[in-house]
């Protein structure tokens, strides 16, 4: 049974400013996460798409937006 992680991360200041809230950072340093691993070919595209909570389409935009 997988087990879920918790990693703690310290960013600079003048890198965490981009982000509105610490929500927003979670998220796209996640989103970034899932994109790396299907890229390197860990995961399938189905399985990004469900970690992210979107569908396939959905997944798919957010690789062009990310692009």
């Amino acid at each position: 049974m997988p087990l879920d992680r918790l990693l703690t991360l310290t960013l600079p200041d003048e890198l965490a400013a981009n982000f509105q809230s610490e929500d927003e950072l979670r998220r796209t340093l996640y989103e970034d996460f899932i994109i790396e691993q299907r890229q390197v070919g860990a995961i399938s595209l189905s399985k990004a798409a469900e970690l992210l909570d979107l569908s396939y389409q959905g997944f798919l935009a957010l690789l062009g937006q990310k692009a």
